[in-house]
């Protein structure tokens, strides 16, 4: 059974080629209303079908070189999808305030698969906290504000 599924979409990286496939995307899904695309990191929202939003991450995926998290609520109920060229896809729970939750048996899970070596286990708590996709998201951010300030700069000289 298909349920209504509300979303936040931020993609990041994107360049204004492939900013009308994305739109294109969108748009399909009916994912055209409030929108702030004008700046990057480009951001969407509004309320796909559960089976619309496993179409949304494919064809995203598909257009490469773009990095995205998506969070999606229902209820309240949410998940955040992260996606980056370089880490995957990789996917974790959330509270109404965006935070990863990560439940006793899934911490029991990392304890185990780390047989109880603490770089191991840090490492899968990074990777269960989805470390690695924010630091690259922020990477990101910075060079696009380090791209504005030097458009900034020529402009006004």
């Amino acid at each position: 059974m298909s349920c209504e599924v509300n979303i936040f979409l931020t993609i990041f990286g994107l360049d204004s080629e492939r900013l009308g496939l994305v739109r294109a995307i969108l748009s399909a899904r009916g994912l055209d209303a409030h929108r702030n695309d004008s700046v990057n990191p480009a951001s969407w929202t509004g309320t796909v079908t559960s089976g619309d939003q496993a179409a949304l991450v494919n064809a995203l995926i598909k257009l490469k070189n773009l990095s995205f998290e998506l969070e999606t609520w229902i209820e309240r109920s949410g998940e955040r999808i992260v996606y980056t060229q370089a880490l995957g896809l990789a996917s974790a729970a959330i509270d109404e305030f965006g935070s990863v939750n990560l439940t006793e048996h899934r911490i029991r899970e990392l304890m185990a698969q780390a047989n109880q070596n603490m770089i191991t286990f840090g490492r899968l708590m990074d990777q269960a906290l989805l470390v690695g996709w924010d630091a690259e998201f922020e990477a990101i951010r910075e060079g696009a504000l380090q791209n504005g300030e030097a458009r900034l700069r020529t402009s006004v000289a």
